[in-house]
């Protein structure tokens, strides 16, 4: 496996990798060690799925930093059956989440915990609500509008 074979990869996703010094753009990222990593780590199957979750859902494209890639890793491999049993209700969940808000919020959590786990914390609870032994009866706050 070389960076060209995982650039060929991320190119069917419609994700480019670019320089260290570029600045980014909606489905760029700079973080080829992280990608070389999840792929050397999990195969090539669990790195498809992990750009597929990212690069297909409305919400996650713009933002492919190493944090939300890691992260994304370990929300797939804790979740797999659930991504067997429906991939759709799965890439649903991620176009729902607001991953920005929860990168956002995780650069101010680096005294208490890691950018990834922040970010695969808030994540899965989206995934919780959707997949969880509470989501056919939902909390009575649930429900997140803003007036």
């Amino acid at each position: 496996m070389t960076d060209a074979h995982i650039a060929a990869i991320c190119a069917e996703y419609g994700i480019r990798i670019v320089g260290k010094s570029d600045r980014l753009s909606v489905k760029e990222t700079r973080a080829t060690a992280c990608l070389r990593r999840i792929y050397e780590m999990h195969g090539e199957g669990h790195f498809r799925l992990v750009l597929s979750t990212v690069a297909e859902t409305e919400n996650n494209a713009g933002r492919l930093h190493d944090s939300l890639l890691y992260a994304v890793s370990d929300l797939v491999l804790a979740n797999r059956e659930l991504i067997e049993d429906d991939a759709s209700r799965w890439l649903a969940v991620f176009d729902r989440c607001e991953v920005g808000q929860i990168q956002w919020e995780a650069r101010g959590a680096d005294a208490i915990m890691s950018r990834r786990h922040y970010i695969a914390a808030g994540i899965f609870r989206h995934v919780y609500r959707e997949f969880g032994d509470r989501a056919i009866e939902p909390d009575l706050f649930d429900d997140e509008r803003v007036a």
